[in-house]
This record gives structure tokens, sequence and C-alpha cells, in this order.
């Protein structure tokens, strides 16, 4: 009897040990879990440290295939977050606000990437434009995604200028720096670091920026 419950309790370690290792080999079998992360706006240097992570195999060792695409703005990544279309998003928190509170977007913000936002008006040195009420009967051009004509009008009380009496218009973004420099706006949305052409000299003309987050009159 005792030699039957010694060869009983070998098999069923057996088994466990069996059903085990298949466990471990079904886990390192199965393909990785495959997430889709959506950046606010393009391929930019603010989003190198993703790829970097990538390239040292932080997600593989995760058992994670990360997906990086670009969007065309921050509503647009929130967007593409709430319907699925990507699991993970990098975008404006203000553009997050906006969409729960305007659209109902069931979509929620995680981390925190920028201690002060890093909005701007780029604007011609040559223009005038040096304060905030000077933005005042002139027109701005971003693109249809951006939050900063989104953020514009909150700026504006802030800063105490009318925003009524600004004018923004939509405009590829690869058209802005361009529109600019050939003076067919006064001003374009961006973000430091965004508009490589926004830092350069360009036909003849310097661009300079007023910060959003800096409402001086």
């Amino acid at each position: 009897m005792a030699r039957a419950q010694c060869l009983a309790k070998a098999a069923w370690l057996t088994l466990f040990a069996m059903l085990a290792g298949s466990l471990v080999l079904t886990r390192i079998a199965n393909a990785a879990d495959k997430v889709i992360f959506v950046t606010d706006y393009g391929l930019y240097g603010r989003h190198s440290y993703y790829f970097v992570a990538m390239e040292k195999g932080y997600y593989a060792r995760e058992n994670l295939e990360i997906e990086i695409v670009r969007s065309q703005g921050s509503a647009n990544t929130i967007k593409q977050v709430a319907n699925a279309t990507a699991q993970l998003g990098f975008a404006d928190a203000f553009a997050v606000v906006l969409g729960r509170a305007n659209d109902d977007i069931p979509v929620k913000l995680v981390a925190i990437v920028y201690p002060k936002p890093p909005h701007a008006v780029y604007v011609l040195k040559e223009s005038g434009i040096a304060k905030p009420r000077d933005l005042e009967g002139k027109t701005l051009a971003d693109t249809a995604f951006s939050s900063v004509p989104k953020l514009f009008a909150t700026y504006a009380m802030a800063a105490g200028i009318d925003a009524g009496k600004v004018k923004w218009i939509a405009a590829n973004s690869d058209a802005l720096p361009g529109m600019l420099t050939a003076r067919q706006v006064d001003g374009i949305g961006q973000r430091p670091g965004k508009c490589s052409a926004c830092h350069t000299r360009t036909q003849g003309s310097t661009i300079s920026a007023m910060g959003l987050s800096l409402p001086t009159q």
C-alpha cells in the first residue's frame, strides 16, 4: 500500500511538473501583446525615448510588441485611443480635458510629461507683434487637430485680450512655416521643437515665439 501511495504521489508530481512546464512553454510560445502607441503630432525629438526603449528591447522583455504611429494632432490622438485604433497615446492634457467635457470621449490621463505646456505662437520679428494684445486683428494658422487654437480662448481670457478679434484658419502642417514667411498669415500655432523651420532664418525673416503660458499684456 505504501509503495502504491508513493507511486501515485510520484505520478501526480510528474503530472504537475509537466503541466507547469506546459504553461511556461505556452506563455513563451504565445505571440507578444501588440500595442499601438500614437503620438500627439508627427515624430519629433520628444518622442525619441520611445524608440530608444524599443531598440534596447525594454518592451520585448515585457512581451510587448509596440507599434508607434504618428498623429495629426492631440484631438485626433485621443479619438484614436477612444475608438481602440490605438491603445495608448501621447496627447496634450488640454485636449483630453476638452474631449471629455465637450464630446464625452472616454479617455483618461495616466501620466504627465511636461511640467508646463509648450504651446507657442510663432510670428515674424518685423511684424511688430510682441505681446498678446498685438494679436488682436491678426490671422493665425494651425492644423485642424492642434490644441493651440482650442486653448487660445482660455489663454486670451487670462491675458485680457479679445479672442474674437483673432482669426484662426486651418492649414496643413507642412505649409505653416511657408505661410508665415510669405506673410499669408500673421502667426502660426506651434510647439518649440516641432517646427524646425521656425528656428532658422528663412527668406531674410527671423521668427520669434511668444509662449501661450506667459500672458503678459
